[in-house]
């Protein structure tokens, strides 16, 4: 094996239900519930989608959700170091003393994709880091019905990306 492509979430870091309960308190906190169900389609979202479905639900402008969001979560940082997986810092040693280079990527936005490999004190493992920012699309789109605040049915189309590690696998290889 010359190269090994991580995945962050659900791999590195245990952050799927972290965010999942935090969009359900951040909606409890607007007096809106949400079953958790509702929120598994934002799994490997974008921010923009995130932002759409917040506007829908809470029948507010993107630009308004955009601006709770930022609010919300920057009074509830995640603490990764906490999260992270058990034993990535001893696999991620061992495949370096190894010699395999190691890749990640992720639909994550590259910021925070940084913050999580800080805070887990991993930065220096990867050779090459792909975020979905960086492809048009990385997840498959899909078209939802979302009931807003005044259970008018709207149509909502996110904007996800698609084919995020097929893509970064055909980058990587011109690199190896």
């Amino acid at each position: 094996m010359k190269a090994i492509i991580f995945d962050m979430d659900g791999v590195l870091i245990n952050s799927e239900v972290k965010y999942q309960e935090l969009f359900m308190q951040f909606f409890k906190d607007r007096g809106v519930f949400i079953e958790k169900e509702e929120l598994l389609f934002l799994v490997g979202c974008s921010r923009e989608t995130e932002d759409e479905f917040i506007a829908s639900r809470l029948d507010i402008s993107v630009e308004r959700a955009q601006d709770l969001k930022k609010a919300f979560f920057e009074n509830h940082k995640v603490d990764y170091l906490k999260i992270r997986m058990p034993y990535v810092l001893e696999l991620l040693s061992y495949l370096k003393n190894k010699q395999i280079t190691m890749a990640l990527a992720s639909s994550s936005p590259m910021d925070n994709i940084m913050d999580v490999l800080k805070q887990c004190e991993i930065e220096t493992y990867f050779k090459y880091i792909v975020s979905g920012e960086n492809f048009k699309r990385t997840k498959p789109q899909t078209r939802r019905k979302i009931k807003s605040k005044r259970q008018n049915s709207r149509s909502f189309t996110p904007n996800p990306k698609l084919y995020q590690q097929a893509n970064f696998c055909l980058h990587l290889h011109t690199y190896l």
